[in-house]
């Protein structure tokens, strides 16, 4: 996860959503992944699977009392 946060930072889209794919195999419920890998997709202009992958970690995130998250990725399925 952290792998993949750098690389988002350093404009790496693709190799980021490597590391997100990696790290949701170990953690097929974390809101954060979720949201990254919507994140990376949407930088490689993937967005059909960036929507899925925010509307994911929105879901997850009200169902675990995150808010913050909830409202990152809610603010990318709305624009």
């Amino acid at each position: 996860f952290e792998e993949g946060r750098k690389l988002l930072a350093a404009n790496d889209a693709k190799g980021a959503c490597e590391k997100f794919d990696e790290a949701i195999k170990l953690d097929p419920e974390a809101p954060g992944t979720m949201l990254n890998l919507g994140l990376c997709n949407e930088k490689l202009k993937k967005y059909r699977t960036a929507l899925y992958w925010f509307r994911k970690a929105q879901a997850r995130a009200a169902e675990t009392n995150l808010p913050e998250y909830e409202e990152a990725a809610k603010q990318h399925t709305v624009t």
